[in-house]
């Protein structure tokens, strides 16, 4: 990993920890040192998937995605890169950093959310879904861990790497094969698990 530190302090990061791991490899936080503030960054570096072309192009095209969809309620993007490391090049993306939980976390952690909190977070996240249906792109893994609520209770929507837009943008593609089957088994849309490549915007709601 120091491979990683030293490349993203000449970027003008300084790597503090872990934040979490998913299917496409693991979260660090950093530090942005010209301006003082925590981000976090996402890298490509999966063991399991670190050869998988396809998630690879998923990954690099979340970065695109995030770019296109500015809303309060979905972290913003700063940069994204590659970095070489045992002669491959590992992709990452720096992005806002949230203070906070997952969703499915907090409520391990808390229990049943009462009623206004419920609607406050469903609130903000389908007004975040809106923007992103609104320019083709469909998310696909909606799902409490993917829900993130900050320390002041904002909710904010993340991880787009199954995501994908229609739109004719080759940075959106859908990268997706036929037969795939992507997104968790627990809250995924009926018709998504049995075609993931054709569905369109009802498949988040």
């Amino acid at each position: 990993m120091d491979v990683y530190s030293n490349h993203l302090k000449r970027q003008g990061f300084e790597v503090l920890g872990d934040i979490g791991s998913g299917l496409s490899g693991v979260t660090k936080k950093a530090k942005q040192t010209s301006l003082e503030r925590f981000v976090a960054v996402k890298f490509f570096d999966s063991a399991l998937n670190r050869n998988n072309t396809e998630l690879k192009k998923k990954f690099k095209r979340e970065a695109f995605i995030l770019a296109e969809v500015q809303h309060p309620a979905i972290p913003y993007v700063i940069t994204h890169g590659e970095v070489l490391h045992e002669k491959d090049s590992i992709p990452y993306i720096v992005m806002e950093y949230i203070d906070g939980a997952n969703l499915e976390d907090y409520v391990q952690s808390n229990g049943v959310l009462e009623q206004r909190q419920v609607i406050n977070v469903a609130t903000q996240i389908l007004d975040a879904l809106s923007l992103v249906h609104s320019k083709s792109i469909i998310h696909r893994d909606i799902k409490p861990s993917n829900i993130m609520l900050s320390s002041t209770g904002h909710a904010y929507l993340i991880d787009f790497s199954i995501g994908f837009a229609s739109s004719g943008n080759p940075n959106f593609t859908r990268a997706t094969r036929t037969g795939d089957r992507l997104g968790s088994a627990e809250y995924i849309s009926p018709e998504q698990s049995e075609d993931m490549k054709s569905v369109d915007c009802r498949t988040d709601i």
